[in-house]
This record gives C-alpha cells, sequence and structure tokens, in this order.
C-alpha cells in the first residue's frame, strides 16, 4: 500500500477515538458507588482491565501496555492491593518478578465497570437508525476481525 493510503488509515485511527469519546462520553459516567466501592481513577480501572484481559501480568508486561512509569505504576498496584481489588506473587522462576492478577472482588468490579460501559452505551445507540445500527456492527465487525488476523500473525 502506498504511503498516501497509510498516511489515511493512520489519520482516520487518531480521529475516530475522540468521536467516540465525544459521542459516547457517557460510557465512563458509572455510579459512584459500585459494589459499595467507590469509583476508582481511570488509572486504575486501566489496570484491572488489562489484568481481566489477559490474566497474570508482571509490573513491566502493565508499565508496557498502558504506558506508565514504573515509578508511577507502583502506587497505584498497591492501592489496588489496599482495595483487596489485585493479588501480588512472586514468579517462581525468578523472584525478582512480582506477578499480579485480579481478585474475586476484582474480577466483579470490573464486570460491574464493563455491564455499566454496555449499559450506557445502548444508551447513547438508542439515537442511531437502524441502518446506521447495522453499518456501524458491520464496520466495527470488520474492524475487529482484522486487528485480530494481524495479532494472530503477530504471535507466530
Amino acid at each position: 500500500m502506498d504511503d498516501k493510503n497509510l498516511t489515511s488509515i493512520a489519520e482516520g485511527v487518531l480521529t475516530i477515538f475522540p468521536m467516540f469519546i465525544k459521542n459516547f462520553s457517557k460510557i465512563d459516567s458509572i455510579s459512584t458507588n459500585a459494589n459499595n466501592h467507590c469509583c476508582l481513577p481511570p488509572s486504575h480501572r486501566n489496570i484491572l482491565n488489562l489484568l481481566d484481559t489477559f490474566g497474570v501480568l508482571n509490573m513491566t508486561d502493565i508499565s508496557d501496555r498502558l504506558c506508565i512509569n514504573k515509578c508511577n505504576l507502583t502506587p497505584i498496584v498497591n492501592n489496588l492491593i489496599d482495595k483487596d481489588l489485585v493479588i501480588k506473587s512472586v514468579d517462581s522462576r525468578d523472584r525478582r518478578i512480582n506477578k499480579l492478577s485480579l481478585t474475586k472482588k476484582g474480577e466483579n468490579l470490573v464486570d460491574y465497570f464493563k455491564n455499566s460501559a454496555i449499559n450506557n452505551l445502548k444508551e447513547s445507540l438508542c439515537d442511531f437508525t437502524d441502518d446506521e445500527l447495522n453499518a456501524l456492527l458491520h464496520h466495527l465487525t470488520s474492524i475487529q476481525s482484522i486487528i485480530y488476523n494481524v495479532k494472530c500473525r503477530e504471535k507466530k
């Protein structure tokens, strides 16, 4: 593919995220009390979501995937541990490496956040016509498929 088309794709990716945020800003407006828990800042929720998606990760993996400096990551993780949302264990092969995983309470909170976000999104989507929703579904499914296929090729 030529550079002009690659630039167009890159610009499209960069512009679509702010449009999603603007049009679906209610995604993140979750009640202040989730399972008797105060709302967590986005940085904390991002770590919980990452652990929910990938399972057990070490601090370096989380730091790299979320672009958070390890010095800034440590207090966030400690806060999540204090709230009994994350558990830290030592890697059996290398005791210098700490592995993090969700506790049952953390899993329940992630499920709550997901369900709240889905419900908020569904509410926002009510303003769309059936044709717009069908087109959106088609294109989102295509994008997911393309990204999934690329990720599968990277693993080989």
